[in-house]
């Protein structure tokens, strides 16, 4: 067990990444919404346009929905390595606290997740281009 000072740095560190894991899941979660938002938003312009809509505007709203697609995947997946940085310095700081709190830590396993809900956002993300190009070139 660590002396005093440490400890107190140990709870901080424990703290501000349990923080940091929220937030970055939450942003997650922001940049999926932003993306669906864009796309929406291209598909409703498209639809606005209706018989005006050239060649060239169709090709112009598909690059900007796959760009979307793409930066809201570069994004989160960033997110995902931060997080992934975040839960091993987490179980780095409550291997150092004290057996009391690791017995209590573990008196139910939470298991392993069957679905991870970043292939979820993922997935939506790759879809999401697809619908709306159907969308705009039906």
């Amino acid at each position: 067990m660590a002396d005093s000072t440490e400890h107190q740095e140990l709870l901080l560190l424990y703290q501000i990444t349990v923080n940091d894991l929220a937030y970055f899941k939450s942003q997650q979660w922001s940049v999926a919404n932003h993306c669906f938002l864009l796309f929406a938003a291209l598909a409703g312009a498209s639809r606005l346009l209706g018989d005006t809509i050239t060649n060239f505007d169709l090709a112009a709203i598909t690059i900007l929905v796959f760009a979307i697609a793409l930066v809201g995947l570069l994004v989160i997946w960033k997110l995902q390595r931060s997080i992934h940085v975040r839960e091993a310095r987490l179980v780095a700081a409550r291997n150092q606290l004290s057996e009391v709190f690791k017995k209590a830590w573990s008196a139910k396993e939470k298991g392993e997740s069957v679905i991870k809900v970043v292939w979820f956002l993922y997935l939506a993300l790759i879809i999401g281009p697809l619908i709306v190009c159907r969308i705009i070139y039906v």
